[in-house]
């Protein structure tokens, strides 16, 4: 028997098993992440993909499945744009909250009418991220596994999006958040969560009204940004059935939105945490050693969007957020290291892509290890290259300038299509002006 048809054989099994256990689920979900972080996909009835799964037929995305900006505009057409065929990975098999869809991440291959294109046109950030594990392991037979702490804040709509203000402000991790009234939709949460093998090391009110904060359980890359795909959409649906908005980004009001009663500063909504090396430090110290470098230019893939980069007030002279933590902080009880500048927003696939290939370049130059602390105020004395970026622009300028996370598994053709889609999103913000600044914060965190 041959391989293809073995895999064809397996993946009708894994299907056929989960569907006998599962009979009142009517439609499979196949998904994927685009680069502007929103999550696309297209359901199809149980018998539908069973007959493509045993016929060898692929699934279609249409030409447009990685083109779109967050607005749900699409790049204008060019020569190079072809159609892309959708393949599920079945080890992400898991049911929606109501139990009655099922739910596979996808990755997509670019195909033209009649052939595969070679590998140097492919976009799929899946595929890339997977293809970075492989080549840090074969190079340098150096891993990791990433801890993804998932913040978010409950809001409701009354006219303009608020915070749920029935929660009590007492600071982090008090029993009074867990006393909240909506702490009784987290417990929702979670007890699907677990039921779909999502393993959750502990959840605990944050520091503003209306914010939980939830620390998964660490994996292997690929699987843990699986993971946290589905633990973002699992907390949208539950809440949005109870009239609520989950909200993923790192400063949804800043001062120029309405935010109620308060328009404080808000703490990222994504930690990531990257496993130390047991077996060998010095990799470690060069594998960090290549991130630290390259911030500025993961700046861009890690805080994806023009609110990302909201100051706490307007004046020149006050930093980002971003620009106020350590560029990485070593978490000791963890034995991890955190990397702060990550926005929820953003399609940690590709994030996580351009993480691990900073680290690859890290131990291919042998480059000296870095102390991880950082003097924020000593910001303007590094050279320009190493300062982290104030906005999206200058971030994608770093990302543009240096190309220097195009290696294997990470094309260049990524990365220009990367800046493409964000200058996109960029000229339709300052020339069309037809989303206002309420409007962009309710698509950014709630798409």
């Amino acid at each position: 028997m041959s391989s293809s048809k073995m895999e064809t054989e397996d993946c009708k099994s894994i299907l056929e098993n989960f569907l006998l256990q599962t009979l009142e689920v009517n439609l499979i979900r196949l998904q994927w992440q685009d680069y502007a972080g929103v999550i696309r996909a297209i359901s199809k009835p149980r018998a539908i993909v069973m007959d493509q799964i045993l016929s060898g037929q692929p699934f279609e995305a249409g030409e447009a499945a990685l083109s779109h900006g967050y607005d749900g505009s699409v790049l204008p057409p060019t020569p190079n744009r072809h159609y892309y065929h959708m393949y599920p990975d079945f080890s992400s098999l898991r049911l929606t909250p109501d139990s009655k869809t099922a739910v596979l991440m996808c990755e997509l291959k670019h195909v033209e009418p009649g052939y595969l294109l070679d590998e140097n046109d492919e976009l799929c950030p899946r595929r890339a991220l997977l293809a970075a594990v492989k080549a840090l392991d074969k190079k340098f037979d150096y891993s990791c596994t990433v801890t993804f702490e998932v913040e978010f804040l409950v809001m409701r709509k009354e006219g303009k999006f608020h915070r749920a203000f029935e929660s009590l402000r007492l600071g982090e991790s008090t029993t009074s958040s867990l006393r909240d009234p909506l702490f009784e939709h987290v417990e929702e949460c979670i007890a699907h969560l677990q039921s779909q093998g999502v393993s959750i090391l502990e959840v605990r009110g944050g520091g503003r009204k209306g914010q939980f904060q939830m620390l998964l359980f660490p994996l292997r890359p690929v699987q843990a940004v699986d993971q946290l795909v589905f633990v973002h959409e699992t907390l949208k649906t539950v809440f949005a059935s109870h009239g609520y908005v989950v909200c993923m980004l790192s400063n949804p009001f800043g001062n120029s939105l309405d935010a109620g009663e308060e328009s404080d500063f808000v703490h990222p909504c994504l930690n990531v945490h990257l496993s130390r090396s047991q077996k060998n430090r010095d990799k470690e110290d060069k594998f960090f050693a290549g991130i630290f470098k390259r911030l500025p230019s993961i700046c861009a893939f890690c805080l994806p969007h023009r609110l990302s980069y909201r100051k706490q007030d307007e004046s020149d002279d006050e930093l980002t957020f971003w620009q106020m933590r350590p560029r990485l902080i070593p978490i000791r009880w963890l034995e991890s290291w955190e990397i702060p500048c990550v926005d929820g927003t953003a399609n940690m696939y590709l994030a996580l892509t351009a993480i691990l290939k900073a680290g690859y370049l890290g131990l291919l130059n042998s480059e000296p290890s870095v102390g991880p602390e950082y003097d924020p105020q000593d910001n303007k004395k590094l050279a320009k290259d190493e300062q982290l970026p104030q906005c999206l622009n200058d971030a994608l300028r770093a990302l543009q300038k240096t190309k220097n996370l195009s290696i294997d598994g990470f094309r260049s053709s990524m990365i220009d299509h990367y800046i493409q889609i964000k200058r996109h999103e960029m000229y339709r913000d300052a020339v069309y002006d037809d989303i206002d600044k309420e409007e962009e914060v309710r698509i950014v965190n709630f798409s």
